[in-house]
This record gives C-alpha cells, sequence and structure tokens, in this order.
C-alpha cells in the first residue's frame, strides 16, 4: 500500500480560490500582505488531495491532507 501525504491547514476555510486570478492581478486588495494567498495555497492542496483520491480508487493508494499544526504524536499509529 502506497500513501501520499499533502500538507494542509485549518485556513483553506479563508480560501476564496479564483483559479483565474491566482497572483492576485485583479484582486489587489487581498495582495499578498495576509493570510488570503496563504488559505488558497491551502485549498488547493486540498483540492489536489480529494481529486487525486477519486483517480486512485481501487489502486491501494490512499491519500490524507495533515494540517501542520495539529500536534499529532505517532502519526503513523494514525496512518493504516
Amino acid at each position: 500500500m502506497y500513501r501520499v501525504v499533502t500538507v494542509a491547514s485549518f485556513f483553506y476555510v479563508t480560501s476564496n480560490l479564483e483559479v483565474d486570478d491566482l497572483m492576485f492581478e485583479r484582486t489587489k486588495s487581498h495582495g499578498f500582505g495576509n493570510l488570503h494567498p496563504y488559505g488558497n495555497s491551502k485549498m488547493a492542496n486540498m483540492l489536489f488531495t480529494k481529486e487525486l483520491a477519486k483517480r486512485v480508487t481501487g489502486t491501494g493508494v490512499r491519500t490524507y491532507a495533515v494540517c501542520k499544526l495539529q500536534k499529532t504524536k505517532n502519526l503513523e499509529v494514525h496512518l493504516p
């Protein structure tokens, strides 16, 4: 069995992901000075993980999105 672990964050909830404006050229009000771009990147990670899970169904590959802020000891215990 294989595992794909993607680093995520609970900040994905701050995302208003606009795939046609990833560099914030039209959405200047958000800019790169706050957590909005970070939230967008974490939303992209979540979407990637979800899509990958659909594509690898039945192959023995498992996908996980892990929040790096979550303090989990013995991570291997929680992963099958």
